[in-house]
C-alpha cells in the first residue's frame, strides 16, 4: 500500500490520498464527505468482507465515484468489476503498481468529463425552466413583483407595469413606499396588522391578503389586492413574492352594494307606495352618482305608464303628458326584464340621458335611470338596478297586501257592524210584527210599536201621536211617551207646539216621508233643545209616519241616542212606518177581510227599452199583449195580436225575441207566440203581485193596463216601472172591488156561458173517460152518441173548453 501510496505522489502534488483500512470505514467516509472524494481504489483483499458487496452499497446509495480495484487475483477482479467497480489492475511485483495510478487518473478524467457534461446540461435546464417561469409571469394578467429582504423590487412583470403605471426601470431597486404612497390598507385574510403603512404590506414575510390603494403617475388611485408569501432559500427568508389584482371595481361595487342595502333597510319603514317610490329615486340617483332617475307607474284606464308625479296620477302636479304605451321601456315592463334602451334625447323618459335603464317592477311600472348625456349604463349599474327595482317591487306588494289586508279587516267590521245591526233589526220588526198582530185595539198597537223601538239599542226615547190630533193645542199623553221620565213628559207639552218640533211634526203628515235631524247639538234651529239633548242623552231625531194608502195614520217620533243614526238606518224606520201604518188601517177595515181590493191602474211607459215597443215601431203597426207565460230561466212566452204583415213581424221579431212563431191568421189579425229574454217589465209585475189586463204598443206610445193589489203602494210600483222605463206616467186609477166566489156560483157562472149542447159535449167527454189518460173514448165514439158528424161534435167541444178556460184566466 505505501508502494500503491507513493506512485500517486510521484504523478501529481495535488492529489491527496486517505487510508482506511476497513471498507466499513471507507463506506461512512463516503457517506460524510462524498463531494470531496473523487476517486476510490480497492486492494484487494479488504480485511473486513467482500469488496464487490461494498461496490454494489456505494453504487445503491447513489455514488458515482470511479473505482479502481489493484489485486493479484484476475477473478477477483472481474467480480468487483461486475458489482460497479470502474476499471482494475492485477499486480504481481511493485512495477505493476504503478499502472494503479495510469488507471486512478484516467477514471479521474472521465468522472471529470461526465460531472462536466451533466452540469451543463443541469444549467440548460435551469435556464430554460427560468426562461419558461418568465414567460408565465409576463403573461399572466395579474402584476407580480419580488422584493428582497430591504424591501426593494427585484422583479416584476408587464402587467405590473401597466396597474403602477411606471416602467420596470423605475421600479427595479425602488423601496415599495416610493410606489405605493402612505394609503392604509385593508387587511382581506389573516395575518399581521393591517394598519401598517403600504410598503409594509409589500415586504411582509407573512402569508396575507391585504388591500389597499396604489397611486399612479397620473394621480389616479387604484384599488389593489396583495396576495403575497415569503421568499425563502436554504431555510433563510430572503424576501417575498406577490400578486397585485386590480379590485376598484369590486370596491364600487362592495360600497354600493353596502350604501344599497342601508337605504333598503330605510325603504322597509315606509308605510306607503308614495314613501316607497320617493325613496326608489333617491337611491338610485345615491348609488349610481350623477344618474338621472323617473318612475313609470302603469295605468290600468289609459293602458300605458304614467310618470309619478304628474297631474292627475295622485302622486304630483307636473304636466300630464300621454303616457309609455310602447318602445323600449314599454316592452321592458311587458316581459318583465331589465333592458338597456336607448331613448331620444330630451324626450319625455329621462332629461338629459341617451341611454337609460328600465327595469320592471312587476305589475306596478318601471323605474327608468341614467346617466346624463351619450354615457352608457355598466355592468354593476344595471345590476345595482336590479336589485333595487326587485327591492321596490317586493315592498310595493307588501304594501298592497297590507292595504288589502285594512281593507279586509275595514270590511268585516263593516259587515260585522252590519250584521250586529241586522240582528237588532230583525228583532226590532219581529217584536213589533207580533205586537201588530195581537194588539186587539188601535191604541194598544201604537203603544206596543213604541215600547219595541224604545227598548232597542239605539233609540232612548220614542213617543207616538194621532195624525188627526196634532195640531196647535197638541199635547202627547204621558201613556204616549216610552223611556222617559216625568220631566221630559212634561217638557214635550211644551216643545211639541212650538217649532222646531212641530214644523218637523207637520211636514210628516203633509208628505209621508220621514223627517229627520241628524245632530240635534250641531244644528242651530234646535239650540234651544240642546240641553234636553245633553240631559236625556239624544242626538238625532226622526219623525216616522205610518202611511197606508197614501194617508198618515199616526207619528212615531224617535229620539236616538248617536249622531246620524237614524240617516244611517237605510230606510228601516220608513219601511217600520208603512207597516206599522197599513196594520193599524186593517184594524179599521173589516170588511177588508172578506173582500179583496184590487187598484186597477193605466201606464204609459216611456222610452223604447221595452221589446214589444221596438217591435210595433218596426212594423209600423200596433201590437197588443194577449198574455205572458213565465219559464224557469227568467224569459217568457208572449202572445202578440197584430194587423202587420206576418213576413214583417217575422224580420222585426228576430230582433228582440229568441223565437218567433205565427200561430193564426184572423181575418187581417194575425197571432205569434214570442220567446222574450228576460225583462224588468214582468219581473216588476211579479214582484207586485200584478195581474196584466193589456198592453198595447204603437209606434208613439205603449200603455199598460194592470191591477194591483191595495197593499201596494200605487207611487212605489210607478216608480220601479220609471226606473227601468224613464218617462213613465201614471194615466189613471181605480178601486176595484169583487166578493169572494164560491164554487157554486163559479158552475152557475159557467152553465150559464154554455149553451145546451155546449154543456152536453163537455159532459158526455167528462163522463166517457175523453180526458183520461190513456182516453178511453174518441170524439168519432161520442158523435155517435149524439148521432152527429165527429167535426161539429169537437166544434161544440172546443166552444165549451174555450169558455171554461177564459172564465178561470180572465
Amino acid at each position: 500500500m505505501d508502494s500503491l501510496e507513493s506512485s500517486f505522489d510521484s504523478r501529481s502534488e495535488d492529489t491527496t490520498i486517505r487510508h482506511v483500512k476497513s471498507g466499513f470505514a471507507a463506506y461512512v467516509e463516503l457517506l460524510d464527505a462524498a463531494s470531496v472524494i473523487h476517486c476510490v481504489v480497492l486492494a484487494v483483499p479488504l480485511a473486513d468482507g467482500d469488496e464487490a458487496e461494498f461496490t454494489r452499497n456505494i453504487r445503491e446509495h447513489g455514488l458515482d465515484v470511479p473505482v479502481v480495484v489493484a489485486t493479484d487475483d484476475e477473478r477477483v477482479a472481474k467480480r468487483v468489476l461486475d458489482a460497479g467497480a470502474t476499471d482494475y489492475v492485477v499486480y504481481d511485483d511493485p512495477e505493476t503498481l504503478s499502472r494503479v495510478a495510469t488507471r486512478v487518473q484516467r477514471a479521474l478524467s472521465e468522472y471529470r468529463f461526465r460531472q462536466s457534461h451533466r452540469d451543463r446540461l443541469e444549467q440548460q435546464e435551469r435556464e430554460a425552466a427560468a426562461e419558461q417561469y418568465v414567460r408565465m409571469v409576463d403573461a399572466v394578467a395579474d402584476a407580480v413583483y419580488a422584493i428582497d429582504a430591504d424591501g426593494r423590487f427585484t422583479a416584476i412583470n408587464p402587467a405590473f407595469e401597466r396597474l403602477t403605471g411606471l416602467t420596470r426601470e423605475q421600479v427595479i431597486g425602488s423601496p415599495a413606499s416610493h410606489i405605493v404612497g402612505t394609503h392604509d390598507p385593508t387587511d382581506g385574510g389573516d395575518g399581521d396588522d393591517p394598519t401598517d403603512s403600504s410598503d409594509n404590506a409589500f415586504v411582509a414575510t407573512s402569508t396575507q391578503i391585504v388591500e389597499f390603494e396604489l397611486e399612479t403617475p397620473d394621480n389616479g388611485v387604484v384599488r389593489v389586492e396583495n396576495h403575497r408569501t415569503p421568499l425563502v432559500v436554504d431555510g433563510e427568508k430572503v424576501g417575498s413574492v406577490g400578486v397585485l389584482r386590480d379590485v376598484t371595481q369590486r370596491h364600487r361595487y362592495e360600497q354600493l352594494l353596502a350604501t344599497l342595502h342601508e337605504r333598503t333597510r330605510e325603504m322597509m319603514s315606509a308605510t306607503n307606495r308614495e314613501a316607497v317610490l320617493d325613496a326608489a329615486v333617491e337611491t338610485c340617483d345615491e348609488v349610481l352618482g350623477d344618474a338621472r332617475t323617473e318612475l313609470f307607474v302603469f295605468d290600468e284606464d289609459r293602458t300605458a305608464l304614467t310618470r309619478v308625479g304628474e297631474e292627475g296620477s295622485g302622486l304630483g302636479e307636473k304636466p300630464p303628458s300621454s303616457g309609455i304605451s310602447d318602445g323600449g321601456v314599454w316592452e321592458a315592463f311587458v316581459t318583465g326584464e331589465v333592458r338597456v334602451v336607448e331613448v331620444i334625447l330630451g324626450g319625455d323618459v329621462v332629461d338629459g340621458a341617451e341611454q337609460v335603464i328600465a327595469a320592471p317592477l312587476g305589475r306596478h311600472g318601471v323605474l327608468v335611470t341614467g346617466h346624463p348625456g351619450t354615457v352608457a349604463p355598466n355592468e354593476v349599474d344595471v345590476e345595482l338596478v336590479n336589485l333595487l327595482s326587485a327591492t321596490v317591487e317586493e315592498l310595493l306588494e307588501r304594501i298592497d297586501a297590507e292595504t288589502e289586508l285594512r281593507e279586509r279587516d275595514k270590511r268585516l267590521a263593516r259587515q260585522n257592524k252590519a250584521l250586529t245591526k241586522l240582528n237588532r233589526i230583525n228583532t226590532t220588526i219581529r217584536n213589533v210584527i207580533q205586537s201588530l198582530i195581537r194588539a186587539p185595539t188601535r191604541g194598544e198597537a201604537l203603544s206596543a210599536v213604541s215600547e219595541h223601538l224604545a227598548d232597542a239599542a239605539p233609540y232612548s226615547v220614542v213617543w207616538h201621536a194621532e195624525a188627526s190630533e196634532v195640531d196647535d193645542e197638541f199635547r202627547p199623553p204621558p201613556d204616549t211617551v216610552h223611556g222617559a221620565d216625568a220631566a221630559y213628559i212634561d217638557r214635550l207639552g211644551e216643545v211639541a207646539t212650538n217649532a222646531p218640533l212641530f214644523g218637523l211634526l207637520t211636514d210628516a203628515i203633509e208628505t209621508g216621508e220621514i223627517q229627520t235631524v241628524d245632530d240635534v247639538l250641531d244644528d242651530l234651529a234646535w239650540a234651544d233643545h240642546r240641553g234636553d239633548a245633553l240631559a236625556y242623552g239624544f242626538r238625532s231625531i226622526a219623525v216616522i209616519p205610518a202611511v197606508a194608502d197614501d194617508r198618515v195614520e199616526a207619528l212615531f217620533v224617535v229620539h236616538a241616542n248617536e249622531q246620524e243614526t237614524i240617516a244611517n238606518e237605510d230606510g228601516l224606520l220608513t219601511e217600520l212606518g208603512e207597516t206599522v201604518g197599513y196594520a193599524i188601517t186593517a184594524t179599521n177595515r173589516a170588511d177588508a177581510m172578506l173582500t179583496e181590493r184590487q187598484t186597477q191602474l193605466q201606464v204609459q211607459l216611456g222610452g223604447d227599452r221595452l221589446s214589444l215597443t221596438r217591435l210595433a215601431q218596426r212594423v209600423g203597426h200596433e201590437v197588443n199583449l194577449t198574455g205572458v207565460i213565465p219559464q224557469s230561466d227568467g224569459s217568457v212566452i208572449a202572445f202578440i195580436v197584430t194587423d202587420a204583415a206576418p213576413d214583417d213581424v217575422a224580420d222585426a221579431g228576430r230582433d228582440v225575441a229568441t223565437r218567433v212563431r205565427q200561430l193564426s191568421t184572423d181575418g187581417s189579425e194575425h197571432l205569434f207566440e214570442l220567446r222574450l229574454p228576460r225583462e224588468s217589465l214582468f219581473e216588476t209585475l211579479y214582484a207586485s203581485e200584478a195581474t196584466l189586463c193589456a198592453l198595447h204598443a204603437s209606434g208613439t206610445q205603449t200603455t199598460l193596463t194592470v191591477e194591483v193589489p191595495e197593499r201596494i203602494r200605487v207611487r212605489s210600483f210607478v216608480d220601479a216601472l220609471d226606473t227601468n222605463y224613464p218617462g213613465t206616467s201614471l194615466l189613471s186609477r181605480r178601486t176595484c172591488t169583487e166578493g169572494a166566489t164560491s164554487p157554486a156560483t163559479f158552475v152557475s157562472e159557467i152553465r150559464d156561458a154554455w149553451t145546451d149542447r155546449q154543456y152536453e159535449s163537455i159532459r158526455a167527454a167528462h163522463l166517457a173517460g175523453f180526458y183520461e189518460w190513456p182516453r178511453r173514448s174518441t170524439a168519432e165514439t161520442l158523435a155517435e152518441t149524439f148521432d152527429i158528424s165527429a167535426p161539429t161534435f169537437q166544434y161544440h167541444l172546443r166552444a165549451a173548453e174555450r169558455k171554461l178556460v177564459e172564465h178561470v184566466f180572465e
